[in-house]
């Protein structure tokens, strides 16, 4: 059965565009020292981890690498995907990202870990390696699965036409990119999606980095898909469990807060270069720094 909600608008949507993504006025230095970066804190941090059990949650667009013009060539570098296969072989490591899951597999191909697209809402668990366990897969929105079919074609037909536009199918979740249109050609993507949307029951449209999504309106995004990686890999009852997520855009924030509600100890870190609102405790520059925590973090896993 469909799930019945009111469809937020995405002239509201694209208010709070990426910009990057609730940028705020505020001097850089207090916003650095509320989010210090985690690199510079290294050292004292992880020295009250000791004896602990990390976990690793990572975004892949913005995270991983970096956001460039056509999302189709969004491939991750050689140097990432050598640490991150041994920091996948140290430490449960998942892959959380608004891409469609199998667009994931194969950016990323590796094996030993988790991945959940489509933001949380297809999830699949490692096919090798130690976290390998059986039923790790889940689709919470699976019944929606013919209906973002429809909505993509539908809006492809709608933008095709409009210069620079490209609409993505990722299974659960329809993105409408406009980073390549003009100021005047950004109206018209935001019409197409309203036009798209206006009669449908049972979605929602979100905003991203030069994107607007139109999603399934379920109670579930990154922050859950996180709670329910933990509970599949047995992690969840353990007191000793330090849950790290790396993200840079909106929907990371579910996470950041399911962190700060339900997993004290755990570990938010927004990849960000401005100063942004945001539920995590620390920062990264970029997605080069990205890569060079993670192989601190594999260099601490390796004497630890």
């Amino acid at each position: 059965d469909r799930v019945s909600a009111p469809t937020t608008h995405s002239s509201d949507a694209m208010a709070h565009d990426e910009s990057d993504t609730e940028a705020v006025d505020v001097d850089v230095g207090v916003w650095k020292a509320e989010h210090p970066c985690v690199l510079d804190n290294f050292s004292d941090l992880f020295a009250k981890f000791k004896g602990k059990r990390i976990v690793v949650f990572l975004d892949y667009d913005g995270t991983l690498t970096p956001i460039v013009n056509n999302p189709d060539e969004a491939e991750l570098s050689e140097s990432t995907r050598v640490v991150l296969k041994e920091l996948a072989s140290m430490f449960p490591t998942a892959i959380v990202s608004g891409r469609g899951l199998q667009k994931v597999l194969d950016f990323v191909k590796i094996g030993h870990i988790c991945y959940a697209g489509s933001h949380g809402m297809d999830i699949a668990g490692p096919v090798e390696g130690p976290w390998c366990r059986e039923g790790i897969r889940h689709r919470p929105a699976e019944q929606f699965e013919d209906m973002m079919t429809e909505i993509a074609s539908a809006l492809e037909e709608r933008m095709v036409d409009i210069p620079g536009a490209m609409v993505e199918n990722n299974k659960f979740c329809v993105t409408a990119h406009y980073r390549n249109c003009g100021a005047q050609n950004q109206c018209k993507v935001l019409d197409a999606v309203e036009e798209v949307v206006r009669d449908r029951e049972g979605v929602k449209v979100t905003s991203g980095k030069k994107v607007l999504e139109i999603r399934p309106d379920l109670h579930w995004d990154k922050g859950r898909a996180l709670l329910y990686l933990l509970s599949a890999l047995s992690l969840d009852l353990d007191p000793d469990v330090i849950p790290v997520y790396i993200g840079d855009d909106t929907t990371d924030e579910d996470a950041f807060k399911v962190l700060k509600d339900h997993q004290p100890g755990g570990l938010g870190i927004l990849v960000s270069s401005t100063p942004r609102k945001t539920a995590a405790s620390f920062s990264l520059e970029n997605t080069d720094k990205v890569r060079e925590f993670l192989q601190k973090l594999v260099e601490w896993g390796s004497i630890g």
